[in-house]
Protein backbone atom coordinates (compact mmCIF):
# COMPACT_ATOMS: atom_id res chain seq x y z
CA UNK A 1 0.00 0.00 0.00
CA UNK A 2 1.38 3.07 -1.00
CA UNK A 3 1.22 6.14 1.30
CA UNK A 4 3.21 8.43 0.35
CA UNK A 5 0.56 10.81 -1.55
CA UNK A 6 -1.72 10.70 1.89
CA UNK A 7 -2.35 13.51 4.21
CA UNK A 8 -1.38 11.14 6.35
CA UNK A 9 1.79 10.56 5.39
CA UNK A 10 3.41 12.34 8.62
CA UNK A 11 2.02 9.29 10.17
CA UNK A 12 3.67 6.79 7.71
CA UNK A 13 6.94 5.98 9.86
CA UNK A 14 7.91 5.64 13.60
CA UNK A 15 9.20 9.34 14.77
CA UNK A 16 12.88 10.20 14.03
CA UNK A 17 14.10 9.98 17.56
CA UNK A 18 17.29 12.27 16.32
CA UNK A 19 14.83 15.21 15.14
CA UNK A 20 12.18 14.71 17.93
CA UNK A 21 14.92 13.78 21.31
CA UNK A 22 12.03 14.27 23.59
CA UNK A 23 9.22 12.13 22.04
CA UNK A 24 10.47 8.70 23.78
CA UNK A 25 9.97 10.59 26.99
CA UNK A 26 6.57 11.72 26.28
CA UNK A 27 5.30 9.23 24.35
CA UNK A 28 5.27 5.57 25.96
CA UNK A 29 4.12 3.11 22.76
CA UNK A 30 5.62 4.02 19.23
CA UNK A 31 3.43 2.90 16.19
CA UNK A 32 2.99 3.98 13.06
CA UNK A 33 1.01 3.15 9.85
CA UNK A 34 3.35 0.87 8.28
CA UNK A 35 3.67 -0.91 11.46
CA UNK A 36 -0.32 -1.18 11.49
CA UNK A 37 -0.47 -2.04 8.00
CA UNK A 38 2.32 -4.89 8.03
CA UNK A 39 0.54 -6.51 10.95
CA UNK A 40 -2.47 -6.38 8.81
CA UNK A 41 -0.53 -8.08 6.16
CA UNK A 42 0.88 -10.86 8.76
CA UNK A 43 -2.56 -11.43 10.32
CA UNK A 44 -1.52 -9.98 13.64
CA UNK A 45 -4.87 -8.74 14.42
CA UNK A 46 -7.70 -10.87 16.04
CA UNK A 47 -10.26 -8.99 15.08
CA UNK A 48 -11.54 -4.90 14.69
CA UNK A 49 -11.03 -4.13 18.43
CA UNK A 50 -7.39 -4.53 18.27
CA UNK A 51 -6.83 -3.26 14.74
CA UNK A 52 -8.65 0.08 16.18
CA UNK A 53 -6.41 -0.17 19.41
CA UNK A 54 -3.31 0.42 17.41
CA UNK A 55 -5.03 3.45 15.26
CA UNK A 56 -6.32 5.03 18.02
CA UNK A 57 -2.65 4.67 19.47
CA UNK A 58 -1.26 7.10 16.76
CA UNK A 59 -4.09 9.48 17.52
CA UNK A 60 -3.32 9.55 21.62
CA UNK A 61 0.93 9.61 20.48
CA UNK A 62 -0.01 12.84 18.24
CA UNK A 63 -2.28 14.38 21.31
CA UNK A 64 0.82 13.44 23.86
CA UNK A 65 3.41 14.76 22.12
CA UNK A 66 1.49 17.75 19.78
CA UNK A 67 -1.08 19.57 22.06
CA UNK A 68 -5.26 18.95 21.66
CA UNK A 69 -4.83 22.49 19.05
CA UNK A 70 -1.99 20.89 17.00
CA UNK A 71 -3.07 20.79 13.07
CA UNK A 72 -1.70 16.93 13.50
CA UNK A 73 -4.07 16.32 16.15
CA UNK A 74 -7.09 17.67 14.37
CA UNK A 75 -5.96 16.18 10.99
CA UNK A 76 -6.25 12.41 12.96
CA UNK A 77 -9.94 12.96 13.70
CA UNK A 78 -10.56 12.79 9.96
CA UNK A 79 -8.78 9.27 9.92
Amino acid sequence: VELIDSPFCIFNDFVDFDIYPSYRSQVPVGICIELILKRLKNGYYRGYKSLKFDIDMIHKNSLLFNGEKQFFVQMLWTM
